[in-house]
């Protein structure tokens, strides 16, 4: 029977953007509950993803100041800012670039504070002047059914959907809104797309 998981939609709004001045605006959508410690390296052996040695191209940056440049491209910051939950933050140095090729957005993937798995997304071009990072991440007790990341952008109709899953599944079945099923093929941990209806379900599609 296909596994089904549960993921995080949000939308990026001009209101919302504004609220950082400089850098990236960063939409926490984790559902960990509680503090844990961080992910043992066994609990990660299914998503060699989190191995790869390539450039992320997300640069790690500490809280901007107002004399701050702004960036010209999305960035991520290195330690959580005030108000968010230490735990649920992704390991800052176990972010890494996943291999979804989509036209507007790039994603990564990384392990969380509180031992789930994680996954950020960005759209390559700028809301009103801020690139902002879409993000969710797994309870420690579901890593291994994965995690999934569903966004919009104002001005757009475009839906991007993103996930990870581990290295045992082949394919995710996705359910949109518009009643179109699509069996989406999973490539180094990672699977997405971009429609125009929003997701209403996914299960995961064993035999990789």
């Amino acid at each position: 029977m296909p596994e089904r998981f549960a993921g995080r939609r949000l939308a990026l709004t001009s209101s919302l953007l504004m609220l950082v001045t400089i850098a990236t605006v960063v939409f926490l959508t984790s559902r960990t509950a509680g503090v844990a410690k961080a992910g043992t390296p066994s609990l990660y052996v299914a998503y060699p993803a989190l191995n790869s040695t390539e450039p992320t191209g997300l640069p790690l940056i500490a809280p901007p100041s107002a004399s701050s440049a702004a960036p010209t491209g999305p960035v991520f910051l290195a330690s959580p800012p005030p108000g968010a939950a230490p735990e649920s933050w992704p390991v800052a140095a176990s972010i890494r670039k996943l291999p979804i090729n989509l036209p507007i957005a790039s994603a990564w993937i990384a392990q969380s504070v509180a031992g789930g798995i994680c996954i950020l997304d960005a759209r390559h071009q700028p809301v009103n002047g801020h690139y902002g990072i879409g993000m969710s991440c797994s309870e420690p007790s579901r890593t291994d059914s994965g995690t999934y990341l569903e966004s919009t952008r104002p001005g757009s109709n475009v839906v991007t959907i993103m996930g990870v899953v581990p290295s045992s599944v082949a394919a995710v079945q996705v359910t949109l809104t518009n009643g179109t099923t699509e069996k989406v093929p999973v490539n180094d941990n990672a699977w997405g797309l971009e429609t125009e209806a929003h997701l209403q379900s996914v299960s995961n599609v064993e035999g990789g």
